[in-house]
């Protein structure tokens, strides 16, 4: 087994909340000792509340102008889910310098409640992100809209990306955990490869954010066995078992586009007979098939030098 993490090994999302929002002594010792000051940052740029902040400062006499107007797609779009009284104040606005305060307050609060969980709003026939990408989603879209300065939310695979390279590093660190005996007890009283005990004790750490380092390797001998229960004796078997072996598992287009490159070649495959006997004409015979699983069998019919036939209407042997 290998120690280091992969992309598989986080739930990001938890694990990046978490170290924004926890700061229990070992985890605010991991960000102030070892953590880089720009992850950090990109860690609460990746925060749900920093997309979903929306106040009335956020509200400018422009963007109030170009709802009145519909002037861009996104503004009509922002317009038709507002509120019957967000409509009525919006309609009734004079255009002055100075935007009446409840209309700013009602604006705000149906950007942040009406449009930021909407996976409608502006993507009809586009791919909808599911639940807090959703939210950052449609906050990068109302930027363009509202005209701030763009709020640079980090995408779900760089910040994955980011904490995959942070963990391996503090893999090779000396954390001390020695000075968290309440989480790291069987960690301390192990005697191991640093980079091995330090994987454990990070996953001691975070239950619910870290995979198990033998998680990959139960689910690929869980697959193995499932493998071998429905018959391994024919090609396709053969390459399920390659696939297990691989870590290719599940029926998702990826791992289905990962088997159809492994490549099975037989190679001088030895034909069992099954007869010894000779057969007569019209004789009915069987072929039994070995393995668990389907199969079309494939079978040779050899003719005897010294074949007799029989003219059955003229009885007589040719």
């Amino acid at each position: 087994m290998n120690p280091r993490f992969t992309v598989r090994s986080f739930n990001v999302q938890r694990l990046a909340r978490r170290l924004i929002e926890d700061d229990t002594p070992f985890i605010a010792y991991l960000k102030a000792e070892f953590f880089k000051p720009e992850t950090l940052d990109m860690l609460k740029r990746y925060h749900i509340k920093y997309s979903e902040n929306i106040s009335e400062e956020n509200i400018k006499q422009q963007f109030v102008l170009d709802l009145l107007l519909d002037k861009t797609p996104i503004t009509q779009s922002i317009h038709h889910r507002l509120s019957s009284e967000t409509k009525q104040l919006l309609h009734a606005y004079d255009g002055g310098e100075k935007l009446p305060p409840r209309l700013k307050n009602l604006l705000a609060t149906d950007l942040k409640n009406k449009i930021l969980r909407d996976p409608s709003f502006w993507r009809e026939n586009a791919q909808t992100p599911q639940g807090d990408d959703l939210v950052r989603s449609n906050r990068k879209l109302l930027e363009a809209a509202l005209g701030e300065p763009a709020r640079q939310i980090p995408s779900f695979n760089e910040v994955r990306e980011t904490l995959l390279k942070e963990f391996n590093q503090l893999l090779d660190k000396d954390f001390h955990p020695e000075r968290f005996p309440d989480i790291f007890t069987d960690c301390i009283s192990q005697q191991e490869d640093t980079v091995w005990k330090n994987r454990r004790c990070l996953e001691l750490a975070f239950p619910h954010e870290i995979e198990k380092s033998y998680a990959p390797y139960r689910e690929r001998l869980l697959h193995l066995i499932q493998v071998l229960r429905q018959g391994a004796s024919t090609k396709q078997g053969i390459t399920d078992i390659v696939a297990a072996n691989l870590g290719i598992v599940g029926n998702e287009p990826d791992a289905l586009a990962a088997k159809a490159q492994i490549d099975i070649e037989e190679f001088l495959p030895k034909q069992t007979p099954l007869f010894t006997e000779q057969l007569n004409f019209y004789q009915t015979f069987t072929i039994n098939n070995n393995s668990l699983a389907a199969q079309t069998p494939e079978f040779t019919i050899k003719t005897l030098d010294n074949i007799t036939l029989d003219n059955i209407k003229k009885n007589e042997a040719i």
